[in-house]
């Protein structure tokens, strides 16, 4: 999940997340030589919420 997911063709698209910086991250972290879970969870958190922000960017509440 943490790869399909951080090194989509949406996040490259999107521009705002560096997809090399992310993939070394994942690396160091499933290889053992960094523990980055607390960085790898953010990153998760934080797309998910761009990807649902994104489905409401036209949206003009109406009061009444």
């Amino acid at each position: 999940m943490c790869y399909s997911t951080l090194l989509s063709k949406d996040i490259r698209e999107q521009g705002i997340l560096n997809t090399k910086e992310i993939s070394k991250i994942l690396e160091d972290h499933f290889n053992k030589r960094a523990m980055n879970d607390t960085l790898i969870w953010s990153l998760l958190i934080f797309q998910f919420w761009y990807q649902q922000s994104q489905q409401y960017k036209n949206f003009s509440p109406r009061l009444l």
